[in-house]
């Protein structure tokens, strides 16, 4: 099927409110006139597609799909003042990059691929019908995949875990071959148990390596066996293939913009739901020892009750302060009393807490859109020659 690929929105910069910025030392939009092109530098990231950039002498906040850096400049066009300010880029000497999305051209990338595959597993885990048609050992990988998928989800088992988002990332294998390596550094003279073996990565390479799942032997046995086989192999090469995925979108989001991002299966009323973790690390500090950096975590949750939130976390060392940002006045209604609470665990769990709001925005639902279009394939702005 043949694309032409037109001009998208994610090449213009939207002038956000001026409530989205303090400490500017201007936030009287200059003045501009229709069709006028003018230079924006980047003066610093507010967070996910949302920059402070200087316009003439104004420092004003706007959002953009693209990945900007603090110095990028960029030439613009203003395509629009009323009903709000809408600039066109033309250019730039820096930055202008969708990110991920200019790397990986063409490609599907980010939560799906492994939300289909938790998906597939909890099916198997509620009625595993292929599980007794499967010779022994097969029925024994099958128990071990069902039950490390388990640990993986967060419900009511696994909530208690304070250190549950650190065991996701080990666990899952998105560090498999790293910890590989220092097994191999390991292996002369020290005793120890391989780490690498118990994540779910190196538990379906083992499966994927059974001769049993092979292209030659999925077609021995029984017609039932058959078909215990197919799935097994189908869910195993669907799961390598999500978190490879997770690997090399991690992997290029360190290098270029010092990010990373979690996609976390949560289990809700018997559904598997994925929830967003994005965390940045800061240049501020860096050299300084570790307790000196300073990080921004954000989540973006899908919840049955509360609906869509975004919370915007800001640490450094052992101080920490929270923004959470309803899109439905409903669900900041719902959370409001429970902010106290949130805020006395935080610092029964040792920090010191900066600040904590829970307020509706009206801006998160549109903040939410630029970070799925940040991770998935743009269509915006494509034409089917073919429909």
């Amino acid at each position: 099927m043949s694309k032409i690929t037109a001009p998208g929105p994610g090449s213009f910069l939207q002038i956000l409110p001026s409530t989205e910025i303090s400490g500017a030392r201007s936030l009287q939009l200059p003045e501009l006139s229709v069709g006028e092109t003018v230079e924006a530098a980047i003066v610093r990231q507010l967070g996910a597609g949302r920059f402070v950039v200087q316009l003439k002498d104004s420092l004003i906040p706007a959002r953009s799909e693209l990945f900007f850096c603090a110095g990028d400049r960029v030439s613009v066009a203003v395509e629009r003042l009323t009903p709000d300010v809408l600039l066109r880029i033309t250019g730039g000497s820096a930055g202008g990059s969708r990110g991920i999305l200019d790397f990986f051209p063409g490609n599907r990338i980010g939560a799906p691929s492994l939300m289909n595959f938790f998906v597939e597993v909890s099916k198997l885990s509620k009625a595993p019908a292929e599980a007794p048609l499967l010779p022994g050992p097969e029925t024994r990988s099958l128990d071990s995949l069902l039950s490390l998928v388990r640990s993986l989800i967060v419900s009511r088992e696994t909530l208690a875990d304070p250190l549950f988002i650190r065991n996701y990332i080990l666990n899952l294998g998105i560090l498999y071959e790293k910890m590989l390596f220092r097994e191999q550094k390991m292996k002369e003279g020290v005793v120890g148990s391989a780490p690498s073996r118990g994540t779910l990565k190196g538990l379906l390479l083992e499966m994927a390596g059974d001769p049993d799942l092979s292209e030659d032997d999925l077609m021995k046995g029984s017609d039932e066996t058959k078909t215990g086989r197919n799935t097994l192999s189908r869910v195993v090469n669907s799961g390598l293939g999500a978190i490879e995925t997770e690997q090399w979108l991690n992997l290029f989001l360190q290098e270029t913009e010092g990010r990373c991002i979690l996609s976390i299966p949560l289990l809700m009323d018997g559904r598997i739901l994925m929830q967003n973790l994005l965390i940045r690390c800061d240049k501020d500090g860096e050299g300084t020892g570790g307790e000196e950096r300073s990080f921004h975590v954000t989540l973006y949750l899908d919840l049955d009750v509360l609906g869509k939130l975004i919370a915007d976390v800001a640490m450094r060392g052992d101080r920490i302060g929270c923004a959470l940002r309803f899109e439905e006045e409903d669900g900041c209604r719902l959370f409001s009393p429970c902010l106290e609470e949130l805020g006395e665990r935080l610092k029964t769990a040792g920090y010191q807490l900066d600040y904590l709001s829970c307020t509706r925005d009206p801006m998160a639902a549109g903040d939410r859109d630029i970070f799925k279009n940040q991770l998935l394939l743009h269509t915006l702005g494509e034409v089917n020659c073919f429909a």
